[in-house]
């Protein structure tokens, strides 16, 4: 079976990003507060891999907003915060032009 890129992706990003959510059930927190989490540590490292004076404090401000949330979304540790942060870091390796530019209008408008 031949994969495309995207479709890697595509599957790489519901494993990293989507599926936990699923899988916690009712023990763990909701899939907006989890969409929220995930997007601010995206943001975080795309803006960082961005550059730029005003990137890098936008990078910051979505790292911040995620280390809030970090406890509310089970990363109760530094530890766990960093492994997720990692996780994240490593789905920007695998996104597409087309993804990456929807991704970085996404977070350059958000924050």
């Amino acid at each position: 079976m031949k994969f495309s890129i995207p479709k890697i992706t595509w599957v790489a990003s519901a494993v990293l990003l989507g599926l936990p959510t699923l899988a916690w059930g009712d023990s763990r927190p909701d899939a907006k507060l989890m969409q929220d989490y995930n997007d601010s540590q995206f943001c975080a490292a795309l803006l960082q891999q961005l550059g730029g004076a005003d990137n890098e404090r936008k990078a910051a401000l979505a790292l911040a907003h995620a280390k809030n949330l970090a406890p509310a979304a089970g990363d109760t540790t530094a530890e766990a915060f960093n492994a997720a942060y990692h996780d994240t870091t490593l789905i920007l390796g695998m996104v597409d032009e087309k993804e990456m530019k929807q991704f970085t209008q996404f977070c350059l408008n958000r924050w």
